[in-house]
């Protein structure tokens, strides 16, 4: 039986009847006028003659890389090209013209090494093992902003082409120069000061809360493993500014220098989407440490001007379906009240948080003569009118103080260094300075309804009595 040669369709004002060879024609015709006009840019036309297929059949994707990514995410995809396919040619053209001239490179380092990639180039490579054809053309916008545009033929049902870039984010979550490194959320990479405990004034209660939640964690993390224990753990350190966050931070990064540590700040974090993207990449890299910088001043994480989409992906990121197993979250804050009740009440988002609030007496004194060690000073110095006098005072201030007695004993001595040494004139003076400053500081909060934290010091009752003796 002859097949049906005429298609009727239903239209709103009857039917229509189209014999079946004239759309088959039509189709033909169509397809060839489309293969025409893609065939008038030259550029087109190469890699389609390259790919061995009609242009109708190109197909393409296209990823876009950004300057501060450029680096490692071109180091390490030039080592997953070389691994994966053989290139065959390189070169550029000059723009909608056939006219081939000279690949240009790019060159940058990263840890002392010199690594050299493609910048403004067209890459025909075919594949090792299934020998399929692709084309990559890398090109540049606006500095070292790239756009990288792979080629492929429509006609393979899987192409390695159309999945070449998972393939390759794959290869970079553990392959990269970023795993086991510190590097700011937007891929740049990051030093590890080096930084100890000796580096902080701090209770040994507060060091062995944060060691025990962050350190251990990583150090023991198959002991937990093999108990069944949940695989990642969330740390909140609240305090007001200058009271050790940010150092701790820097000591802690310091002591797991084979952890891949992650650095956001709410630069980080400007729509939906950036902080899923995060927490990938740290479950991809883990074991992994993320560092959330002065979390109150992330838009959207409290309900307190109704929700908001980026609250609700946090706490997905933090506890929801993916899982953060080897990951831990270190999140610092000057105002913990400021946040979400879900995240600062939720084990499994954040599990633990550390007050460090202004120094005791005992701190204080301890704090000063850290930064008194290395300065000249007198032999019979009597910290005791700095520590009472300093009450509800980070540790930055302290440190100011100390300088600001010893820029006095310079200014004494017409900044002659080899007469300079700091007397308790000199410090009495830089406390009265110190208090007048942080008085204005107080006016002009008030003046702006603003009120500073009311954080009492931690001070040992009995301590406290005999240390003013």
């Amino acid at each position: 039986m002859d097949a049906p040669t005429e298609l009727i369709i239903e239209t709103p004002v009857g039917e229509c009847k189209v014999d079946t060879k004239d759309l088959k024609h039509f189709v033909l015709d169509t397809r060839k006028a489309l293969d025409e006009i893609m065939g008038d840019d030259p550029s087109t036309l190469s890699i389609a003659n390259y790919l061995e297929i009609p242009p109708g059949d190109l197909m393409s994707n296209l990823e876009e890389i950004m300057a501060k990514e450029f680096p490692t995410t071109m180091e390490c995809f030039s080592r997953y090209i070389k691994l994966n396919y053989e290139e065959e040619e390189i070169y550029n053209i000059k723009f909608n013209t056939a006219v081939r001239t000279a690949p240009s490179y790019s060159d940058f380092n990263l840890r002392g090494t010199k690594y050299t990639v493609p910048f403004r180039a067209i890459m025909n490579l075919k594949h090792k093992e299934t020998g399929e054809k692709i084309v990559i053309w890398f090109i540049p916008f606006d500095g070292q902003n790239c756009d990288i545009k792979i080629h492929y033929s429509g006609t393979y049902e899987d192409s390695v082409g159309k999945n070449l870039w998972t393939d390759f984010m794959e290869f970079f979550w553990k392959e990269s120069l970023l795993v086991g490194q510190c590097f700011y959320a937007d891929y740049t990479l990051l030093d590890r000061a080096s930084f100890s405990w000796d580096d902080i004034i701090m209770s040994a209660e507060h060091k062995n809360e944060i060691s025990r939640n962050i350190l251990d964690f990583f150090d023991h993390i198959e002991v937990f493993k093999s108990h069944g224990i949940k695989l990642s753990r969330g740390v909140i350190l609240n305090g007001p500014p200058g009271t050790g966050k940010t150092l701790t931070c820097n000591i802690i990064k310091s002591q797991i220098k084979d952890i891949t540590t992650i650095v956001v700040t709410r630069d980080h974090i400007q729509e939906i989407g950036d902080i899923a993207q995060i927490y990938k990449m740290a479950q991809k890299m883990a074991p992994a440490l993320i560092i959330l910088e002065d979390l109150d001043t992330i838009g959207g994480i409290s309900r307190a001007n109704g929700d908001h989409p980026l609250l609700g992906e946090f706490l997905n990121a933090l506890s929801g379906i993916e899982s953060n197993k080897g990951v831990a979250t270190l999140a610092t804050t000057n105002h913990a009240d400021k946040l979400d009740w879900a995240l600062i009440d939720r084990p499994g988002r954040f599990d633990c948080r550390i007050e460090l609030g202004y120094p005791n007496a005992s701190i204080r004194k301890a704090i000063a003569k850290k930064y008194l060690k290395p300065l000249p000073h007198d032999d019979d110095l009597d910290l005791t009118y700095v520590v009472r006098k300093t009450e509800q005072m980070s540790g930055a201030y302290l440190e100011e103080l100390i300088r600001l007695a010893f820029q006095n004993a310079l200014a004494i001595v017409d900044y002659q260094a080899d007469k300079a040494s700091i007397t308790n004139a000199d410090l009495e003076y830089a406390t009265e300075l110190l208090l007048k400053q942080r008085g204005r500081t107080i006016k002009d909060m008030e003046r702006n309804n603003l009120v500073m934290p009311a954080l009492e010091d931690d001070e040992d009752e009995e301590y406290y009595e005999d240390f003013y003796q």
